[in-house]
């Protein structure tokens, strides 16, 4: 199966397991399952997917390499978008609460829960690794300058969460090429392939809770959608290209961050919003529409991308 195809399947089996989350939440089939899920994820699953998928990784100098192209250009790419999101917010004249959550979500994405497993079926452990050093940056951003445009004061205590700890944890049984007995990394990578299914779940369950019936009428999300997860992720590509950068680091980490700057708006600001009192419903609703988007924008991206490799 060709790269393209794989995608196809991909979203159709990520879409199949988001319309069961929809409905579990929908129908009350399990109590309270958003919140439980999530605390599941982020506790438990998805550390020891980030340790199993760093320590099954080969520390040379490739990877050195493409972990310092992947931070810098994460860097840079969610700079711009802040950048067109605070253009954008004026083209539209957003004011107040509204401007500020259209600026954080031009430019962070789902770059965990959805675009994890969606890595992991397309390019294996190593495309993993390279979404994990995305998401690092993206949280960086995050939990300093999101939270300090929706709160007025950054979260730096944030940073040490259950992902960073389990990325240092990883990233240092990597360096020291310490082994794990093989029944203890058995059992950490079953569990920890279980935050696919379980992360997709999730995200069903945070679509059923949304209004849709004024989504229509709000032009700045859609301009946002393609800007953020059609024109940047092939603008950087293209970029990475003219400026001769492709020729040092492999083709599938520059694919890899196309496809998490291409990441619909990310779920966490529905929690922030709410938290913060920053107009929770046009976060609720950017996410929603963002993510539906998705489905038919990544494999719109792969494919583009794939023509610069030719």
């Amino acid at each position: 199966m060709n790269g393209f195809a794989t995608i196809i399947d991909s979203i159709i089996q990520i879409g199949i397991m988001i319309l069961i989350g929809f409905f579990c939440q929908k129908t009350k089939y399990v109590k309270d399952i958003d919140e439980k899920t999530s605390k599941i994820i982020k506790n438990i699953t998805l550390p020891l997917l980030i340790i199993t998928s760093l320590k099954t990784q080969p520390l040379n100098r490739e990877l050195v390499k493409s972990a310092a192209f992947i931070i810098v250009f994460a860097f840079v790419s969610i700079l711009l978008l802040l950048i067109i999101g605070v253009f954008t917010a004026k083209l539209f004249r957003l004011k107040g609460p509204e401007k500020k959550l259209h600026i954080c979500l031009s430019a962070f994405g789902n770059v965990i829960f959805l675009a994890y497993p969606l890595v992991t079926s397309l390019f294996g452990q190593r495309g993993l690794m390279y979404a994990v050093f995305y998401a690092l940056i993206n949280d960086l951003w995050v939990w300093t300058f999101g939270v300090y445009m929706l709160s007025g004061k950054g979260k730096l205590k944030e940073l040490i969460n259950p992902n960073t700890i389990s990325f240092l944890t990883g990233l240092f049984l990597m360096i020291t090429n310490i082994d794990l007995p093989p029944v203890v990394m058995e059992a950490a990578t079953r569990i920890g392939s279980a935050t696919t299914p379980l992360s997709m779940l999730f995200i069903g369950c945070t679509l059923a809770k949304i209004d849709v019936l004024d989504i229509f009428k709000k032009a700045s999300i859609y301009v946002l959608g393609a800007i953020k997860m059609i024109i940047m992720p092939i603008l950087v590509v293209y970029i990475i290209f003219i400026t001769g950068v492709s020729k040092y680091v492999p083709y599938e980490a520059a694919q890899v961050l196309a496809l998490q700057v291409a990441m619909p708006a990310q779920t966490i600001f529905a929690i922030l919003a709410k938290e913060y009192e920053v107009d929770p419903k046009y976060a609720a609703q950017t996410i929603f529409i963002t993510t539906v988007l998705s489905m038919f924008t990544l494999p719109l991206v792969y494919r583009l991308i794939d023509f610069f490799k030719a």
